[in-house]
């Protein structure tokens, strides 16, 4: 990796994670404005992408201050069919509550890429992630439970 300054724009969650971390050996801009719900580029349904308070969330140590990203943070969500989560609620409470780390997500990339591209393999990333993460999954579970 080049030792010079540079800029990069892309996107989260993504491998490059693994190597430009925020607040280690990279430094986030912010942006002067949110993107707002003009749709410049004409496209359909363009309007109603989010168009929210972007991300603040970073520190000094991470992003120049004020630390406005211009977006939403990368929104990771679980999926399941309407009818499957009606028959069973506590799912319908867990999954929102699913939301591990981005820099997390990155490393399960790479760590998938390097794989054998099976299933196995997917869910033995899975399984290691959640017995490393044991006290973030309880809690989601706990929570979810106590929701009814």
């Amino acid at each position: 990796m080049l030792a010079s300054p540079g800029i990069l724009y892309t996107w989260s969650p993504a491998s490059y994670l693994t190597v430009l971390v925020p607040g280690v050996n990279v430094l986030w801009l912010s942006v002067e404005a949110v993107l707002d719900g003009s749709n410049p580029l004409g496209k359909e349904g363009g309007e109603n992408h989010q168009q929210e308070q972007g991300f603040t969330d970073f520190g000094p140590d991470m992003c120049t201050q004020p630390c406005q990203l211009g977006w939403s943070a990368a929104d990771i969500q679980v999926s399941m069919r309407t009818d499957r989560l009606d028959e069973n609620p506590f799912l319908r409470n867990l999954f929102p509550l699913i939301k591990p780390s981005i820099l997390d997500i990155s490393f399960l990339q790479v760590d998938q890429t390097d794989g054998d591209g099976s299933q196995a393999h997917v869910a033995q990333l899975a399984t290691g992630w959640m017995t490393e993460n044991a006290d973030v999954v309880a809690g989601w579970i706990a929570e979810a439970a106590a929701a009814g």
